[in-house]
């Protein structure tokens, strides 16, 4: 029904409120003349000099900054039940408590240890979900990020990357003309919780460990993305070079032939 002053509430048919639509939520004023349900489900409401279309039954829902989300999201991922996003400002996780955006509520929080610095890629593996950004990596489970992973020579990873030959390895872009750099990733469990970056003793602990590289060791570019095919080759899109084919010659993680693409 509609309200005089608090948008449209909707309710079941015990009286429990089940969502509110206001102003936080598209319309353009909280004065509701009258509501309206149509065939499909959706509402039409009369405002204030205005009739509105409510797609309330639509199966997508927005997500915006009236939700917690401060800019551009560049990056989404769902781990464990629990919806994940990166933007310019840092990463943000949906909220067990509100998964329902109820009056305006901020329903995705925010991780303070990355905040104001962007996220740019996910990456599920080995049981824990990463985030690359310009914060470099780092490990988050359920609990929030507990272990932050360097890369050298401060380089600034943008995504990540996998070849089905190769799954306890990493292809990580990197921005700033900086190529592809090739991990090794293992994990270790039952650590004695005295690391400086780890929080809670009971959780994994990753380790990489950066491979030299001879097929990847001259490339230059700023990477945006890597693919991985069936064959166990990679394509690499690049920021101004084209895209690259990266061919796998053996079942050495790092032995690659590379093929460009759109670049003259």
């Amino acid at each position: 029904f509609g309200t005089a002053s608090g948008g449209i509430i909707i309710m079941d048919h015990q009286g429990r409120r089940l969502r509110l639509i206001d102003k936080n939520h598209g319309l353009p004023n909280r004065f509701i003349l009258q509501v309206y349900p149509d065939r499909e489900g959706n509402l039409w409401a009369a405002l204030n000099g205005l009739i509105s279309h409510i797609d309330i039954a639509s199966p997508l829902t927005r997500f915006d900054q009236n939700h917690g989300l401060e800019d551009t999201v560049l990056s989404v991922t769902r781990y464990r039940g629990r919806l994940y996003a990166g933007d310019f400002k840092g990463i943000y996780r949906l909220s067990k408590k509100n998964a329902e955006p109820l009056n305006g509520n901020i329903i995705f929080e925010s991780f303070e240890e990355v905040a104001g610095q962007p996220c740019w890629d996910f990456l599920q593996t080995k049981g824990v979900l990463l985030a690359a950004g310009n914060f470099g990596i780092v490990a988050i489970d359920e609990q929030g990020i507990f272990q932050k992973l360097e890369i050298k020579e401060h380089k600034i990873p943008v995504c990540f990357g996998q070849s089905s030959h190769f799954p306890d390895h990493l292809y990580i872009g990197l921005g700033n003309s900086g190529g592809i750099e090739v991990l090794k990733v293992k994990v270790e469990s039952g650590r004695n919780g005295t690391d400086e970056n780890s929080r809670n003793p009971n959780l994994k602990r990753i380790r990489l460990k950066t491979i030299a590289s001879s097929g990847f060791s001259n490339l230059k570019y700023s990477i945006k993305k890597i693919i991985g095919d069936r064959s166990g080759n990679l394509w690499i899109s690049t920021m101004n070079n084209g895209i690259l084919f990266a061919r796998r010659n053996s079942f050495d993680p790092t032995d690659y032939s590379i093929t460009q693409y759109g670049y003259k």
